[in-house]
């Protein structure tokens, strides 16, 4: 089984570059005219216009270039013929792989993903404050929670997005990062305090998680930020948003059940 997973990585991976650097050579053929008059031999360029193909002579100080483009568009096309044909000889179940893999290149590549970073962005393209907030949404997907994050909230104390909201039990989440910044800590405090003003209080409808600050074992001066997702999952666990068996299966999945 391990032999065929490699085999089919293999192939989606020669299908992409293949494809890639074909679409990356414009689409053309080259045709050969020789002069009535003067006998001499020119090299045409031809490619697909609005009405049929247009034709275009080619200079001869470009012609080596043209040719050794063609010669490699050429390359390409056998590649992929090549490669169609071992795709053809696969399971339904490996085809299709195949033709998502390759989809997700595609419009992976079209989106620019992993070339321009502007903001956090999770898997649907949505932004994230923080990449603790990706960790987040990415665990509350992988248990099923439902979510809204940035959830708008209005209090006497001033406007605030709650980092996320679970509209199925109404309960909020703050996940509580820069606590080494002194400005941060009071900021969350006086949230917190205007939350519970119009009833969202810690412990109730509120869960609170918090990053923890290890020193850098490569400057001792230096502090790092750090989250477990194990105690986050057990605070989520003891919320009420993962049910305990799930929670035990996934944290300690060579452990027996204990005794009570």
């Amino acid at each position: 089984m391990a032999k065929q997973s490699s085999n089919i990585a293999h192939i989606i991976s020669a299908f992409y570059h293949t494809l890639r650097n074909l679409h990356a050579i414009p689409d053309f053929c080259l045709s050969r005219k020789k002069n009535k008059k003067t006998g001499k031999v020119y090299l045409y360029i031809q490619y697909p216009a609005a009405k049929g193909r247009k034709q275009t002579k080619i200079k001869a100080a470009q012609e080596a270039y043209y040719l050794s483009l063609y010669e490699t568009r050429q390359k390409l096309k056998a590649r992929l013929k090549e490669l169609k044909s071992q795709y053809k000889k696969l399971s339904f179940q490996d085809r299709r792989n195949v033709r998502y893999s390759l989809a997700c290149f595609h419009h992976a590549q079209e989106l620019g993903i992993g070339k321009v970073i502007e903001k956090n962005t999770y898997l649907d393209g949505t932004s994230r404050d923080s990449k603790s907030e990706i960790i987040l949404s990415l665990l509350f997907d992988l248990f099923g929670i439902k979510y809204t994050h940035n959830y708008p909230l209005c209090t006497q104390g001033g406007f605030y997005m709650a980092d996320f909201y679970f509209p199925d039990s109404q309960d909020y989440h703050e996940h509580m990062g820069m606590l080494d910044d002194e400005q941060y800590v009071q900021h969350q405090k006086r949230k917190l305090e205007d939350y519970a003003a119009v009833g969202i209080q810690v412990k109730k409808n509120l869960l609170i998680t918090k990053e923890h600050f290890v020193a850098d074992p490569h400057d001792p001066e230096k502090k790092r930020a750090c989250i477990d997702l194990r105690e986050i999952v057990l605070r989520l666990t003891s919320f009420g948003k993962i049910a305990p068996q799930k929670a035990f299966h996934l944290l300690f999945p060579d452990k027996p059940i204990p005794k009570i």
